[in-house]
């Protein structure tokens, strides 16, 4: 019975090494340029990025938080607001926000 079970083993291990287990799933991301402020500043002002103190909040983030790093960049052809805020107890969160929606970045 213990010799079968290896044996099961070893064909299920061969299958996964040949056939790479099934689907497989990429993590990165395409980090596209940079905006300048002015750009950002421009598209928010034509209506075609959601203002950045709306995308705060409509993501939990307080008027009243320490923003650092703000900035806009293109991640897989969309444009997010990249930025990080500190907490008052220490601890920092960055974020990556689509401009368009407010809807967090999702791997994959």
């Amino acid at each position: 019975m213990k010799q079968i079970l290896h044996q099961i083993a070893n064909v299920a291990l061969v299958g996964v090494l040949t056939f790479g287990g099934g689907a497989s799933f990429s993590l990165s991301k395409t980090l596209g340029p940079c905006l300048s402020p002015v750009e950002a500043q421009n598209a928010t002002r034509a209506g075609r990025f959601l203002p950045f103190n709306q995308i705060k909040r409509m993501n939990g983030v307080g008027d009243g938080a320490t923003v650092l790093n703000r900035q806009v960049c293109m991640i897989d052809g969309q444009p997010y607001y990249k930025f990080t805020v500190l907490s008052p107890s220490g601890p920092m969160t960055n974020y990556e926000l689509r401009a368009t929606d407010g809807s967090p970045y999702i791997a994959g």
